[in-house]
């Protein structure tokens, strides 16, 4: 599956270009940072969820307790 910005590199460099070993490592460097930053988000997202359940749970001991 290419994306779009790949369809636009692809449009405008040449194809020996495209074929050197410093492409091809700029290319997989770029691929690495796009995943570890997925995982990062993927992360602070179930953090962020974790978080909020918490504070659920502690709005509702709150409130039993005062009720009680």
């Amino acid at each position: 599956m290419t994306t779009v910005s790949e369809k636009v590199i692809k449009k405008h460099l040449k194809e020996e270009v495209m074929n050197t070993i410093e492409f091809r490592e700029i290319e997989l460097q770029i691929r690495e940072e796009k995943l570890l930053r997925i995982k990062w988000d993927e992360k602070r997202r179930r953090s962020m969820e974790k978080q909020r359940c918490r504070a659920r749970w502690s709005d509702r001991e709150s409130t039993i307790f005062r009720k009680g």
